[in-house]
């Protein structure tokens, strides 16, 4: 008799801290998550020319097209290992991010760019700046190398690449569509951690079987853990790591965002962000260790990295 009223209770209480998913909704039931999760872009970007059409000794930027659509790239090389890459849409306004990052412009290093027939561009620090990162761009396909000291560790190319901005009906209301879609490799790591907020191992798991992790700010009751459901806050942050190395990339975007992780048997996992709205603006951090990965996110944002640290323990409520 005991154990029955133990086995009741059980299931009693299992029940009343399930999560409500009529609250936390699924990929499917979210239009951008819906849209960009299982469909690849019926267009790829492209480069019109890997001459940059504004070129300076900081900046430099480059015209892409998709479709009759039309993009500005912007990269800059930043102090310390770090890369800022830019896409913005031509004629139109996207709302951008303010006093997240420690400075408005984070520190910028000089630059030479050099392009190699119709083939490649490389931006690389000038020869009196003492850094070992560099950016290459291809045309064919489209694809953008972070390297450092000449070896590549994180890759973005026009495979899941996608800025929609128009309206359109979905669920039988009138939506304006605002999607970014990206996918970034990380060339020389074997797993991937970070995505804070999230009720989950540290290491992030293969979500090929499962939903995309969430992010988005949130405070429902009824969390289930081991689960990739929003929760609380939400930091998008990604670090690849291996014996050799680690790096990491972190955009620059509070929108709700789902993230698909994917690994492969040679190695080399890719990340895969699908975001509600705002700018697309992401920080590639080349570490190449650790320790620096970390001193390249807390510069960016004067916030901690989201290592865990067996000293703090914090409570909430």
């Amino acid at each position: 008799m005991l154990l029955r009223w133990h086995i009741i209770l059980g299931l009693l209480a299992a029940f009343t801290y399930a999560a409500d998913h009529n609250l936390f909704k699924t990929c499917a039931r979210v239009g951008v998550c819906n849209r960009l999760r299982k469909t690849p872009p019926n267009e790829l970007f492209k480069i019109d020319n890997l001459e940059p059409t504004s070129k300076g000794d900081y900046i430099n930027s480059w015209k892409l097209s998709r479709g009759k659509d039309k993009f500005r790239l912007t990269i800059q090389l930043l102090e310390k290992g770090k890369v800022r890459f830019q896409l913005k849409e031509e004629n139109k306004k996207r709302y951008e991010l303010k006093d997240v990052l420690d400075a408005d412009q984070p520190k910028r290093i000089k630059v030479k760019v050099q392009t190699i027939r119709d083939r490649q561009t490389t931006i690389r620090p000038h020869p009196s700046i003492n850094e070992k990162h560099s950016v290459v761009i291809y045309k064919k396909p489209l694809k953008v190398s972070f390297l450092y000291d000449e070896k590549e560790m994180v890759v973005l190319d026009s495979t899941n690449l996608v800025m929609e901005y128009k309206k359109e009906s979905y669920d039988g209301k009138d939506e304006e569509i605002k999607d970014i879609g990206f996918s970034v490799k990380f060339s020389d790591a074997l797993k991937l951690y970070g995505l804070h907020h999230h009720a989950y191992d540290l290491e992030l798991p293969d979500t090929s079987d499962m939903e995309p992790f969430r992010l988005r700010n949130s405070d429902t009751a009824g969390f289930e853990s081991n689960s990739p459901m929003a929760l609380y806050g939400s930091v998008p942050v990604i670090y690849g790591h291996s014996k050799t190395s680690t790096t990491g990339i972190f955009l620059h975007n509070a929108a709700e965002q789902w993230v698909d992780i994917t690994y492969k048997k040679a190695g080399s996992p890719s990340a895969h962000f699908m975001v509600d709205s705002g700018s697309f603006d992401l920080f590639v951090m080349l570490g190449p260790k650790i320790e620096n990965v970390i001193q390249q996110f807390t510069d960016l944002t004067v916030m901690d990295a989201g290592i865990p640290s067996m000293s703090l323990v914090v409570f909430y409520r």
